[in-house]
């Protein structure tokens, strides 16, 4: 599952203050709660973009989950292949309960879009041992 979030139409250079998102992720396998994730953004924008905890004054941010049969192998595989090394870029790769959790928080969506991307097919290609391209509803 992956999803990402861009906060505002950056192109328009606009910059939102007062939204309300509240993102909610659940994974379960087998009637068992393997993952859950809330995202909650209410009203003062600014506030949570300035802290270095929170945004850090990023405007875009993607979520990357899966489950996994193989936790350790995956992860260890994951933390070789993918590296940020941009400044005002963050990227974090964790695992609970065999959940895989990658998460990105960046200045530019283009960046940002390309990072999911290249995790994405790194993800398909060298865990998954299919193609290594993102699947057609990506391709603009």
């Amino acid at each position: 599952m992956g999803e990402i979030v861009v906060l505002g139409r950056v192109a328009s250079g606009e910059k939102p203050n007062d939204i309300f998102l509240k993102d909610k992720i659940e994974i379960n396998s087998n009637n068992k709660l393997r993952w859950m994730d809330t995202i909650l953004l209410n009203n003062n924008l600014r506030t949570a973009g300035n802290s270095l905890a929170r945004l850090n004054n990023c405007n875009c941010f993607f979520t990357i989950i899966f489950l996994t049969s193989n936790p350790e192998d995956d992860l260890d595989a994951l933390n070789e292949m993918i590296e940020e090394k941009t400044p005002h870029n963050y990227l974090s790769i964790t695992c609970v309960n065999g959940v895989i959790i990658i998460r990105g928080i960046y200045t530019n969506p283009l960046k940002l879009r390309k990072k999911f991307a290249e995790i994405w097919m790194k993800i398909r290609n060298n865990l998954r041992g299919l193609i290594n391209e993102m699947p057609k509803l990506w391709w603009i």
